[in-house]
């Protein structure tokens, strides 16, 4: 008998007021875990809004468990490539696959000729050894405004011979 719980996940080209305030309230959670794994106690994602879910124009991959929210990525496609924006997994779900699931969706959402960039905190070794697994590259290290240590990680498009 398998106890796994069943992941779905559904795209949504522009969040509604209810989804942003499920996503902003999994965001709060996921990104205080983050700010502790990094040391930082004024981490910027967490000054994100409602509206500022609501003005993004990310789409979103939103995945559930158990018809609740557990996981939600955001992304910008255009002719430069795919900008991955957000990849959070509530802290109650972290290590069940959520974010892997997601990454997955999008990865073959995408058109392959068009290259993937990321850009997570230097000590957010869980995000980029995921993001690694997809064949993402670290690159360019740097400082955010904030003093907070990032990497940009890029896929590199492939295509075909």
């Amino acid at each position: 008998m398998n106890l796994e719980p069943l992941i779905t996940v559904r795209q949504s080209e522009r969040l509604c007021i209810d989804d942003a305030g499920t996503v902003w309230r999994l965001q709060q959670s996921a990104y205080a875990v983050e700010a502790g794994l990094i040391g930082r106690n004024d981490f910027p994602p967490l000054r994100e809004s409602v509206d500022d879910l609501l003005a993004t124009h990310e789409s979103f991959l939103l995945a559930y468990c158990d018809n609740s929210l557990a996981g939600a990525l955001s992304y910008t496609i255009n002719e430069m490539g795919c900008l991955i924006c957000r990849l959070i997994v509530a802290p109650e779900c972290f290590r069940r696959g959520i974010g892997r699931r997601m990454l997955h969706n999008l990865m073959v959402k995408i058109d392959p000729a068009l290259p993937c960039r990321v850009v997570t905190a230097q000590a957010n070794i869980p995000a980029i050894t995921l993001y690694q697994s997809f064949g993402f590259q670290p690159g360019s290290a740097f400082s955010s405004r904030e003093c907070v240590d990032l990497v940009q990680l890029t896929r590199r498009a492939h295509f075909a011979a």
